[in-house]
């Protein structure tokens, strides 16, 4: 019987360590070290380097890590083709390097030859499908910043050169770069026979904030996904720009009502749900019945933050809330529930103010 139940412990042990082997192997690896051990490691490899730059603040990269860096495909790619290294951009060598790469934003992912040479970059978060056609391409030298210059090097007027160019200068955050290529884009291609000229469009409206060009493209035979983003536009327009929230609603209903399973569609709105609770929330002369409003707000938002990093900001604003209307154990409850997914400073200082009420009125937590 003592054979027995060692043999079945061992069992159990070997299943354990298989399971975690498992797990690990489905996550992208980062090695470790400064960077110069790094490129070092590149050279040896005859690899290149992603470079993730990151802060302690910003949650988009939290779903980086959560989501893509756990993709099995994005992890599988990642860890067989380059090095893979993670960097605060705000801490020790971090610093430095942000301002050698012109990091503006955050998470910025840096693809870099084992010389230090930027190859491209992926800005801002993307699901894991689209990081990993990216990464994909930028390992195989595929519609990088140094090939598109030398097609436009060759034929200025190539269209989808144009087009790339000027979503490339968008990535580095050079707005007013990316314009000229856009405009050569809708000059060169008046009737979208390439295919370019709507998203052109697209974009030269959202740098340029032309409410009018968006409505302009909501006439023009194109596909259904810039009809969306137009229409997206037009509704984010109304409550970042006139602070209309009832008629933004207005907008987002018609297109839930005709888009319901797209996912830009259901991010826009969730991020408009967010900005919208969040203006009653952190404004002191709320009322009772704005209050109540934002919390049904908030339970609405759930079903389309759930899971995601935005699921601790919606907590932190519903925290906000019952703080306001006094109601201190529910607001530490939200609190709680935000530093389980999400810990930063706001957060716990949100925390503490609770607890702080919750001592002088003497509540039970």
């Amino acid at each position: 019987m003592k054979n027995f139940v060692n043999k079945y412990k061992l069992v159990i042990l070997i299943f354990v360590l298989l399971l975690n082997f498992t797990v690990k192997s489905e996550e992208v690896n980062f090695a470790q070290g400064n960077y110069k051990d790094i490129l070092e490691l590149a050279q040896k490899e005859n690899k290149i380097v992603m470079i993730d730059f990151f802060t302690d603040w910003c949650k988009w990269c939290v779903e980086l890590d959560n989501v893509v860096y756990k993709d099995e495909a994005v992890a599988q790619y990642a860890n067989t083709y380059q090095i893979n290294w993670k960097i605060d951009a705000e801490k020790g060598e971090g610093i430095e390097l942000a301002k050698q790469y012109k990091v503006k934003g955050y998470p910025t992912v840096v693809f870099v030859q084992a010389d230090g040479t930027e190859i491209d970059r992926i800005v801002g978060y993307l699901k894991p499908k689209q990081f990993l056609e990216k990464m994909k391409n930028f390992n195989e030298g595929i519609n990088t910043i140094g090939k598109i210059k030398l097609v436009l090097l060759q034929n200025p007027d190539d269209i989808e050169a144009n087009f790339l160019m000027g979503k490339k200068y968008v990535d580095y955050y050079e707005m007013e770069s990316a314009l000229p290529y856009f405009k050569k884009v809708m000059d060169l291609d008046k009737g979208n026979k390439a295919g370019f000229t709507d998203n052109a469009i697209l974009y030269y409206a959202y740098i340029t904030n032309n409410k009018n060009l968006f409505i302009e493209l909501l006439t023009m035979d194109t596909d259904s996904e810039v009809f969306i983003q137009a229409l997206m536009f037009i509704a984010e327009n109304t409550y970042q720009n006139d602070n209309d929230y009832e008629k933004a609603y207005e907008y987002y209903i018609k297109l839930l009502d005709e888009y319901k399973d797209n996912e830009d569609v259901k991010f826009s709105y969730s991020q408009f749900l967010l900005t919208w609770i969040y203006s009653i929330a952190n404004n002191p002369n709320s009322s009772i019945d704005e209050l109540n409003k934002a919390i049904k707000l908030s339970e609405e938002c759930l079903d389309y933050v759930r899971g995601t990093t935005n699921e601790a900001s919606l907590y932190y604003r519903m925290s906000t809330i019952y703080y306001q209307t006094s109601e201190y154990r529910k607001a530490l409850e939200y609190i709680n529930k935000a530093i389980e997914i999400f810990d930063n400073k706001n957060y716990q200082q949100q925390k503490q103010k609770v607890l702080e009420k919750i001592t002088s009125n003497g509540i039970q937590k």
